[in-house]
């Protein structure tokens, strides 16, 4: 985005472009091709005459955008600094919960509330295989969950 602004701003300085040819520019694609006459032309002209033959790459380049540091972007606050990593146990089994908590509520919401299945009408191998996928995810959940569960006994 940083660049595209960048690039905009050397195109209105390199093709003295002004804010009355901006204005006169129409809001949208569609009216400009369909009256691509009289000041869209010449801003489609200045445009044209600006990009040449070049690839974004090497526009970029020429105007030596990709070698100035970039404008913006975040700043660390108190807030943005890392999180502390937590080894608490009984923190992180409680967030673990909480997570799969949501994924099987967000699974349920697609499937049964949503019945996104629905839009699989007519392709009853693609049901099959959506099936076939959690009743095999369920079989791996089972055969992780078996030796945890020897020791919890």
């Amino acid at each position: 985005c940083n660049f595209y602004m960048r690039l905009a701003g050397a195109f209105i300085e390199h093709a003295k472009v002004t804010k009355p040819d901006l204005l006169a520019m129409p809001g949208d694609q569609i009216a400009l091709a369909l009256d691509g006459e009289g000041e869209y032309r010449n801003f489609l002209g200045k445009l044209s005459k600006f990009v040449g033959n070049n690839s974004l790459s090497s526009l970029l380049d020429k105007y030596g955008i990709k070698s100035t540091k970039a404008l913006g972007g975040s700043r660390e606050t108190e807030e943005s600094a890392p999180l502390p990593v937590v080894t608490d146990p009984e923190v992180i089994r409680l967030q673990s919960m909480d997570e799969i908590g949501t994924s099987f509520g967000r699974v349920r919401a697609l499937l049964i509330q949503e019945n996104r299945l629905q839009y699989f009408v007519g392709h009853a191998d693609q049901i099959k295989s959506i099936v076939d996928g959690f009743r095999s995810l369920a079989d791996d959940i089972e055969k992780a969950a078996k030796p945890l569960l020897s020791k919890a006994s």
